[in-house]
């Protein structure tokens, strides 16, 4: 059996689409198994394994909405998650991930993190960057990286030489990148926690 892709990772939400459909599959299995067999057993509905499939639906009709958030959203392209991750090269980044507000989902490629900044990129065209980016700030800002800001890319090439041009600022930073890939990683660990 593969290793599991952890969020954050390309591929997440994929696989966890696949995790999700099996699941809810099997719940929903599980609950109409135990009726049916009250029901041929006993002749009447009128029995304990009814009230246990039903409760079962509880858990079953959970799981059918979590399936369904994951099947909104498909994994970004594995050409665009290759391409950002030969040029983010050792800055701390994140893949394949939906931001969720109370509002709304927002889907994103790839985000990177350098000197305070943080950089992502949408597939989806039509999305509207500024409420992302107010969203994230507002989020950042509450957990206390309120020196944190954010820009959302919707063109791919012009994201491509953003990271190229925070690599070319690195050279002779060894202590500052060292503190910036741990503030990075906490920044995104944070990010992690608001998405799906």
């Amino acid at each position: 059996m593969g290793r599991k892709i952890q969020k954050g990772q390309y591929g997440y939400l994929k696989s966890q689409r696949k995790i999700e459909i099996r699941r809810t599959v099997l719940f929903f299995g599980i609950s109409f198994a135990l009726f049916f067999t009250g029901l041929f057993f006993t002749g009447t509905n009128k029995n304990l394994l009814t009230i246990v499939a039903v409760l079962g639906m509880l858990p079953a009709s959970k799981s059918a909405v979590s399936m369904i958030m994951f099947l909104r959203f498909p994994s970004g392209s594995v050409e665009l998650y290759e391409e950002t991750k030969i040029h983010a090269k050792s800055l701390p980044a994140i893949y394949d991930f939906v931001i969720t507000s109370r509002e709304k989902s927002f889907p994103l490629s790839s985000m990177v993190y350098k000197d305070r900044m943080l950089y992502g990129f949408c597939e989806r065209k039509g999305e509207n960057k500024k409420e992302l980016e107010s969203y994230l700030k507002e989020m950042l800002d509450s957990n206390h990286y309120k020196a944190v800001n954010v820009k959302i890319f919707d063109d791919f090439p012009k994201y491509i030489k953003r990271l190229d041009s925070l690599k070319s600022q690195e050279k002779g930073q060894k202590k500052e990148e060292d503190s910036n890939t741990k503030e990075g990683k906490n920044v995104l660990a944070l990010l992690l926690s608001l998405s799906i």
